[in-house]
């Protein structure tokens, strides 16, 4: 952030503020002036500029106001080991001329500004050269007699310092500590937002690079249910772009009127954070067809106290109701051939079924004796261990990664190995879920990136009527 010595030297900006404080004679005293000084300072880092150039101006606004000859900037660098000081005249106009940089050890004994920044207080001197707690040759050789060094601070760590250089013996009393003190304050704290601000906004762009990468839908809504945002696979299947749907509530925008007062009690369960099982709604994807799609929700309360959002994650179910249906299909027709579990009246009761099928990834023994075939069936659905005859609570269900499926059987994916022999599969879309028994006939160990798992192979013995 220091002076570029490079680069043409002038001030960007500060001619501005300058030009309204006007000649010397259009205030009462100095202190007047150096009031105007910090309230135009403080106008001009609304405007936000680049902070290497409001850094420049800060100094030299400083050593104009206060009559200095030269003006200069302090930088961290080497992660703190050094620093880098950049040192300009100031004419009598004003801008800053010729600015030179050394670089030196982060060293309080060589240095005024490493001593301001160790001791984190602003240091002055009237004689420089008499000095015994720093010895700064750099500017000694400048022929600096007399200056001022006003350490700044983020976050309780060193970031930098202004300096301000006189060439004859000079005594810089509280008011001029107290004005150069209240233009750093200020710097600091424009440096500080502007840091927050840019962290805040990789922040976001990082999130929505993630939303974007993953084939879930996504809605950030805020309290009242209006749309803030949403992924890629969302504008993918819903036809629409963010910036269509900003600002929109979602109901309205999304959701038919049907569902409306369902939506709004799931809504509420959110910002009550009593974390709904999810709500499952039906949406004209964007060629007209419809999904269905089953959303959950997550409430959002951000630390700076701006207000909580909610994060809106659907899957899209509409294949899995497909398959689940033609899985039904083939099931009852198997079933009136004889050649599949027959179905179970009332409680569930094992029946004939066919023979165990092999789990994918696992060699068969023989040829496959499952009667009808199986296709792959990479969802989530719903398992229980049957314990009993009766349909397990609706709180013992949990969701598994299922593998395939037939007529006769499924298969599914544990982190353990499981302690029961009997399962309840739910299959379809709540509310309209279809019940089987089945019972666990192969248990295959696995590897997955060094992560262990098992593949559990069933065959369906009967269904529940709920």
């Amino acid at each position: 952030m220091a002076f570029a010595a490079t680069d043409t030297p002038h001030r960007e900006g500060i001619a501005e503020v300058l030009a309204k404080l006007g000649a010397k004679s259009d205030y009462a005293d100095a202190r007047s002036r150096r009031q105007a000084a910090v309230v135009a300072f403080g106008r001009r880092t609304i405007a936000r500029p680049a902070l290497a150039v409001l850094m420049q101006d800060a100094v030299a606004l400083v050593g104009e106001i206060l009559g200095a000859d030269m003006a200069g900037t302090t930088e961290m660098a080497d992660h703190g080991a050094s620093i880098v000081t950049t040192i300009a005249s100031i004419d009598s106009r004003g801008p800053i001329t010729d600015p030179v940089s050394h670089q030196m050890p982060m060293n309080p004994a060589g240095s005024m500004a490493a001593f301001a920044l160790t001791m984190a207080n602003v240091v002055v001197t009237s004689d420089l050269p008499a000095e015994t707690a720093y010895q700064d040759m750099v500017l000694r050789q400048l022929g600096v007699r007399s200056a001022m060094c006003i350490p700044i601070h983020l976050n309780r760590e060193p970031f930098g310092a202004l300096g301000v250089y006189c060439f004859e013996p000079r005594q810089f009393d509280e008011e001029d500590t107290g004005f150069a003190e209240s233009i750093s304050h200020l710097l600091a704290a424009t440096i500080a937002r502007v840091r927050a601000e840019d962290e805040a906004a990789r922040h976001r762009r990082f999130a929505q690079s993630v939303l974007d990468s993953v084939d879930a839908l996504v809605v950030n809504l805020d309290a009242r249910g209006y749309i803030l945002g949403m992924n890629g696979a969302s504008e993918q299947l819903l036809g629409v772009s963010p910036a269509e749907v900003q600002g929109r509530p979602f109901v309205a925008t999304f959701l038919g009127p049907e569902a409306a007062d369902p939506f709004a009690a799931f809504f509420r369960e959110i910002l009550a954070e009593r974390n709904p099982s999810g709500f499952d709604v039906e949406l004209a994807a964007k060629d007209g067809s419809p999904r269905t799609v089953r959303w959950r929700g997550t409430l959002l309360v951000e630390p700076t106290g701006n207000g909580a959002t909610v994060l809106l994650s659907g899957v899209d179910r509409t294949e899995i109701a497909r398959l689940a249906g033609e899985l039904l299909r083939d099931h009852d027709r198997e079933a009136a051939s004889g050649t599949a579990a027959a179905p179970a009246e009332g409680d569930a009761a094992e029946q004939a079924a066919p023979s165990p099928f092999h789990p994918v990834g696992h060699p068969a023994r023989g040829s496959d004796m499952r009667s009808s075939p199986r296709r792959t069936y990479q969802y989530r659905q719903l398992i229980a261990p049957l314990l009993g005859d009766r349909l397990p609570a609706r709180n013992r269900f949990f969701e598994v990664v299922c593998e395939d499926i037939s007529a006769g059987g499924i298969s599914f994916h544990l982190d353990t190995r499981p302690n029961f022999e009997k399962v309840v599969v739910a299959l379809g879309q709540p509310p309209q879920l279809c019940y089987f028994t089945a019972q666990i006939v192969r248990i295959a160990e696995r590897f997955d990136k060094g992560r262990r798992h098992f593949l559990i192979g069933c065959r369906f013995t009967g269904r529940i009527k709920s």
